[in-house]
């Protein structure tokens, strides 16, 4: 029999208090370029998604989230509890402009390490998401974003770079992602709610002390349901003959 649609695999019971829970920060980079209007509604929910899980299930959690275009990189939260962050809505998520992404990226660390600076020990957990390549960034270089993520990156954060319907890895490795946390999802509303739901388990073993892949890391049935299609709409019934009038 052909196989379902892939989905991401379940999480294990959230941890309790005191079992190898650690303060952990979430740094999400949210691209609000004009070629993300494709994929609004699907941005929306799996945002929304993702926060609602995370309040639910992770522990010692706060999220810093910043959208980004040309005409600003801007903080949506910095540092909250995710049950506290304002869901996004066609109201404060309005894609429009040019892709600054490097400027973006150099932005969420300086306000991450800010976040940290009063929490030794803490996990640091930052994804970037994007639909495009760097186009208008007007300070950092690629070279500069790549020394700083690789600084981080041996400092222990987890670093994770999407890219929404592109091929992420040529945009990713100049700026110094590593291959295995590097991934392309689709921007349909499966696809995209397959891949907040990943990044919901990640937050959760990230708060649960686990390090390494399982935070960073993709595995294969992550990657298929990141790309997975929606379905195709139900095909119109055929009209039933009409009757003939006397």
């Amino acid at each position: 029999m052909p196989k379902g649609p892939a989905k991401p695999k379940p999480w294990p019971k959230k941890p309790k208090p005191g079992k190898g829970q650690r303060p952990t920060f979430v740094s999400l980079l949210l691209d609000e370029t004009g070629s993300m209007s494709s994929c609004v509604g699907a941005t929306i929910e799996g945002v929304n998604s993702y926060l609602d899980q995370t309040a639910k299930q992770a522990g010692d959690v706060k999220v810093t989230m910043v959208k980004f275009n040309n005409y600003g990189i801007t903080d949506h939260c910095v540092a909250a509890r995710p049950k506290d962050v304002r869901r996004l809505s066609p109201v404060n998520y309005k894609p429009s402009g040019t892709t600054p992404l490097l400027d973006a990226v150099m932005t969420l660390i300086d306000r991450t390490e800010r976040a940290i600076a009063e929490a030794p020990g803490a996990q640091v957990f930052l994804v970037v998401t994007t639909d495009g390549e760097e186009n208008c960034s007007e300070h950092a270089t690629f070279a500069q974003v790549a020394a700083r993520v690789a600084e981080k990156a041996a400092a222990g954060w987890n670093m994770v770079f999407l890219g929404a319907d592109m091929d992420a890895w040529p945009t990713a490795s100049r700026m110094g992602f590593a291959a295995g946390s590097t991934a392309t999802y689709g921007k349909g509303e499966v696809a995209t709610r397959n891949t907040y739901t990943a990044l919901a388990g990640k937050t959760f073993y990230a708060a649960s002390g686990v390090t390494g892949q399982a935070v960073s890391g993709f595995d294969e049935a992550e990657r298929r349901a990141m790309v997975a299609p929606d379905p195709a709409p139900p095909a119109n019934p055929a009209r039933p003959a009409g009757r003939r009038s006397a």
